[in-house]
């Protein structure tokens, strides 16, 4: 049974370095026909891209706990001030 699902796990790897190779080998063929400048826009357009998602993803997260904790201190504030008017009303 192992046996089996090694040789299966192998071929599976095999087969997925296969196409990875020829991935590449087709990716820097496509490379060593284009110009150099837009090689190097691409990449630095796929940089800004790289570096702004995580960027994002932060503030938001960052506006999120801010929310959070704005809102409790909201309620809070709130029970407070009407547990203050109930003890109002009920000493009058």
């Amino acid at each position: 049974m192992s046996n089996r699902f090694s040789q299966y796990l192998y071929s599976v790897v095999r087969q997925a370095a296969q196409e990875l190779k020829l991935f590449g080998q087709s990716l820097s063929q496509a490379l060593s026909k284009t110009p150099l400048p837009r090689v190097l826009a691409v990449f630095l357009a796929i940089l800004l891209l790289l570096s702004l998602i995580p960027l994002i993803l932060s503030l938001f997260i960052v506006i999120v706990i801010l929310r959070v904790l704005l809102g409790l201190l909201n309620g809070k504030a709130r029970t407070w001030q009407s547990d203050k008017q109930v003890r109002n009303i009920l000493d009058q």
